[in-house]
């Protein structure tokens, strides 16, 4: 009678062993899904700090008018040229080419931001 009682006794103590370190049932761990990686968030481009109001032509001269809302550099161009004279004060400036022959131009009023804009004068 000792020896069935013996087997009894180290078959639950095997038993309560293998419940403790979580061996019952299936020997493969389960893994735990890893979250896809965050999509990063494109930063948003400044405002545009400026506006074309208008171009005017006089003769050989063409005047182009920008408001500026802030202190930011702002380039115009006649066909790659650039202005003879810029008037202000802020919050309007006015760029004056002279001396401009008969012909279709390009006006490009660029920001260091990277904003642009272009128009065609006659």
């Amino acid at each position: 009678m000792k020896w069935p009682v013996a087997l009894i006794t180290l078959s639950l103590g095997l038993l309560i062993i293998a419940v403790a370190c979580g061996t019952e049932g299936s020997s493969t761990p389960t893994a735990t899904p890893t979250p896809p990686p965050a999509t990063p968030t494109p930063t948003p481009m400044p405002t545009k700090e400026w506006s074309l109001e208008s171009i005017g032509v006089d003769g050989s001269t063409v005047t182009v008018e920008l408001r500026v809302f802030a202190g930011i550099d702002v380039q115009v161009a006649l066909d790659g040229r650039k202005a003879d004279e810029i008037l202000g004060p802020s919050p309007t400036l006015r760029s004056i080419f002279r001396n401009v022959l008969p012909g279709d131009y390009t006006i490009r009023v660029s920001d260091v931001v990277g904003y642009v804009e272009t128009a065609v004068v006659r």
